[in-house]
């Protein structure tokens, strides 16, 4: 592979991760409040959302 593939490549890896916490914070931000403490641990959203990709 040339360099330019693998560049861009690595460029779009990075852009995936950073968007896809930033999307799952905004969508959470989204939900009640009240479904948080009624169906579900608030705990385990952030402890996977926060988890580091590598």
């Amino acid at each position: 592979m040339s360099i330019v593939v693998i560049l861009l490549w690595r460029n779009l890896a990075q852009n995936i991760q950073h968007s896809l916490p930033l999307d799952a914070y905004s969508h959470l931000e989204e939900w009640e409040l009240a479904y948080y403490f009624e169906e579900c641990s608030i705990g385990s959203f952030i402890s996977i959302l926060s988890d580091d990709v590598n």
